[in-house]
């Protein structure tokens, strides 16, 4: 850890290669890291706790940095929240002899893995032969966890919504199996973010293919059982293209109850729209 004046921090967690992906504040202002941790022989998903001068937090798991072995084949976390409890999600995708699974990790406020939840604080997800992928997590008011990503159908990629509930099990008042997925145009389409509506619904933004194999937006609202807001747009979900050229959709907030989307454009551009 290299805090040296200048606003900048450095943290090296197990020697070797290090993504952090978030950043979350805790309401008495303490900044948590998290990310993955790459060794030779491991894939980590990683947790860091600083005070707000960047200084670690020696309450946090002894020495501000909690590391979770994931896998040894390849793993990212993706995303994170935190709970109004403290307990801090994480969320991302590792490869596994089985395929592709989505990863979920818990952690208790002091950094330790929270046994409550799925099999020793962790929940690995399947669906299928195919591969599942998850991009990013949400929180629900009432404690369910929302996760954004890709189903891979055996042809192409799927855009992905699940839940599960509070001790990690898949929700099953959600689509029937927990599991919301839509083939937009037979290609390849993910969904990377998402945010819940004060009224339970969930918007979720991403990417597909179209006819002509160029990428457009995607955003999509669906309502608390899983099934597409058909009072939203058309159908359920709407799909721009920026210029004829291949558009990703990666992010989303809701303020205000409008909802705002960022994305790239592969002319360079950045783009924000409402």
């Amino acid at each position: 850890l290299n805090l040296n004046g200048s606003g900048k921090l450095f943290l090296d967690v197990n020697g070797g290669d290090e993504l952090a992906t978030e950043v979350l504040f805790q309401p008495d202002g303490k900044i948590i890291m998290t990310g993955t941790s790459t060794t030779p022989t491991s894939y980590d998903f990683v947790v860091a706790r600083l005070n707000p001068d960047g200084s670690p937090d020696p309450t946090f798991s002894y020495d501000g940095i909690a590391t979770t072995l994931i896998n040894t084949g390849g793993v990212v976390c993706y995303g994170s929240v935190l709970q109004d409890d403290g307990k801090i999600i994480l969320a991302g995708f590792g490869s596994f002899i089985t395929g592709t699974n989505g990863i979920v990790v818990r952690y208790t406020e002091d950094g330790a893995l929270d046994n409550s939840f799925g099999t020793g604080g962790k929940v690995q997800l399947a669906l299928g032969p195919n591969g599942l992928a998850i991009t990013n997590v949400a929180l629900q008011p009432d404690g369910k966890i929302v996760c954004s990503g890709m189903y891979h159908n055996g042809t192409d990629g799927d855009m992905m919504v699940l839940r599960l509930n509070s001790d990690g099990s898949y929700d099953t008042d959600f689509s029937t199996d927990g599991v919301a997925y839509y083939d937009l145009n037979n290609s390849n389409d993910v969904f990377w973010d998402l945010a819940v509506q004060d009224d339970g619904k969930i918007v979720a933004v991403g990417t597909t293919e179209n006819l002509a194999s160029e990428k457009e937006f995607v955003v999509a609202r669906f309502n608390s059982d899983g099934s597409l807001d058909n009072s939203f747009s058309s159908g359920g979900y709407t799909e721009i293209d920026f210029a004829n050229l291949d558009n990703d959709a990666t992010s989303i907030k809701i303020h205000d109850n409008q909802i705002f989307v960022a994305g790239k454009c592969n002319n360079g551009s950045l783009i924000v729209m409402t």
